[in-house]
């Protein structure tokens, strides 16, 4: 039949069951969000609410960000038997094409709804103000500003929550580990140019505490750093420390699964290993290693949100940014639960420099237990 999720209500496991109770949460109002950890069933969840909507053929709007989420709304789709040729697909991109010419659909569904920005809030408040009114958002991550930001824009609020820490008690998601591996920058080996037209090279650290000098002074005189603060991201994203520290991890680890996240792809290119990034998308190496070919694979960027890896249990983290639900996003992609492996611990490796990315990675280690990260100070 259409419309409805072929599913053995017989077999239910405790996920299943959470996954109706989520369902029947968001139906009390019909206009809310489902704020459940990664790894938890999002879309399963969505076309049960759905399914219980009591409408025929209902006229669904999907917006999500990136194009791997829509795969998995229509691979899911599939698995689930839900049928429904009424369904309209659009990335946050392409949001205001929409807000410029707005429908009316019988449910609007917002995947990460955290990732829309100010003017995404803007368009989907278009669309709700038109007369969309059964709208239902999707998140694993939302701190707690963004959350504000979204009941501000949407008056939308969040109707079911299920933390990391209850799913890994439950066995909806694995057990993690957090090491945080401490670094200085490297302050011998000069390879950095302090600027384009210059004839000579500093390190990196000289490099970084020449930057962060001139960011002080700008706030000071309450200017915009905007372009200093990005060319000392650059520095730490490029960092040999990081990078040497990388290679011995991946040394140390040679014979497991690893995915390691980098901030630049020059950096992926250079540790010697497949890679899948945006100047390199081979989707062969992609889909060998979701599916358990290989020992390791780098990325940038690219596996955020709306990919499962099987089996793995470590990962190295040598970029982030101050935004928790990015980090959340990256760490994710290791608790999917395995039924062959019911013990597995995911062990995640973060590499942290200087004091202003310490500051983004306490902010962004927000939705993790304390007592599950520890510092280890390499020098």
């Amino acid at each position: 039949m259409e419309n409805q999720l072929k599913e053995d209500t017989k077999s239910l496991t405790l996920r299943d069951i959470r996954q109706r109770e989520w369902a029947q949460e968001w139906l009390k109002t019909k206009f809310g969000i489902i704020y459940i950890c990664p790894r938890a069933g999002k879309i399963k969840t969505s076309l049960i609410a759905i399914s219980l909507l009591g409408i025929a053929k209902p006229r669904v709007l999907i917006i999500y960000p990136i194009e791997t989420i829509k795969t998995s709304w229509v691979q899911d789709l599939e698995k689930w038997g839900y049928v429904n040729p009424d369904i309209t697909y659009t990335t946050t991109a392409s949001l205001w094409k929409l807000s410029e010419k707005p429908e009316l659909y019988d449910v609007i569904v917002v995947d990460e709804i955290h990732s829309l920005s100010e003017a995404n809030l803007k368009e989907l408040r278009i669309l709700i103000d038109f007369g969309n009114k059964q709208v239902l958002g999707l998140s694993g991550t939302i701190s707690e500003k963004t959350r504000i930001e979204i009941f501000d824009a949407l008056s939308l609020p969040i109707v079911a929550y299920y933390p990391i820490e209850q799913a890994i008690k439950e066995k909806v998601i694995t057990d993690y580990e957090i090491t945080v591996i401490l670094l200085d920058l490297d302050n011998k080996e000069k390879y950095i140019k302090p600027f384009k037209s210059s004839n000579y090279f500093v390190t990196e650290k000289k490099r970084y505490d020449d930057l962060s000098k001139l960011i002080s002074q700008k706030i000071m005189d309450m200017e915009d750093p905007g372009m200093l603060a990005l060319q000392r991201m650059h520095v730490l994203k490029r960092s040999i420390s990081k990078f040497e520290m990388i290679k011995r991890l991946l040394e140390k680890f040679k014979d497991e699964r690893i995915l390691v996240f980098t901030g630049l792809t020059e950096i992926a290119d250079k540790l010697g290993i497949p890679v899948y990034h945006s100047k390199s998308k081979d989707e062969k190496y992609k889909q060998d290693f979701c599916s358990g070919k290989g020992n390791h694979l780098a990325t940038v960027n690219m596996f955020e949100a709306g990919v499962t890896i099987k089996p793995i249990n470590r990962a190295i983290i040598g970029s982030f940014d101050s935004n928790p639900e990015n980090l959340s996003q990256r760490i994710s992609r290791l608790t999917g639960f395995e039924y062959d492996n019911p013990d597995k611990i995911a062990k995640i490796y973060i590499l942290s420099t200087e004091t202003v990315e310490r500051k983004w990675l306490d902010k962004a280690l927000e939705f993790f237990d304390k007592l599950k990260v520890k510092y280890v100070r390499i020098v």
